[in-house]
């Protein structure tokens, strides 16, 4: 990412992360972070997103980031998979 922000002069380039589950972005960083934040991270979630580790029962983000498996809800999630009979009802 810094070689992309200098050689092709695009200094607000941000990460998102996500998946095609989360419509797709779960997080992202801000064109106005410092570019060492921009490139260590995935920035902060969106509006309206909850993020956890998935062994917590807690909604909240876990204190010290660890790495693993996260959790996600909020009204970017997909409800279920096309013709998944285990699809909620709505």
């Amino acid at each position: 990412m810094r070689r992309v922000v200098e050689r092709m002069h695009v200094p607000e380039l941000t990460i998102v992360y996500g998946q095609t589950e989360t419509s797709p972005g779960l997080t992202m960083s801000a064109a106005d972070d410092p570019l060492e934040l921009r490139v260590t991270t995935v920035g902060k979630p969106l509006p309206n997103t909850e993020i956890s580790d998935c062994r917590s029962a807690l909604w909240h983000a876990p204190s010290d980031w660890r790495s693993g498996e996260l959790c996600a809800r909020g009204y970017m999630v997909m409800k279920g998979y096309d013709q998944d009979q285990r699809r909620p009802k709505r």
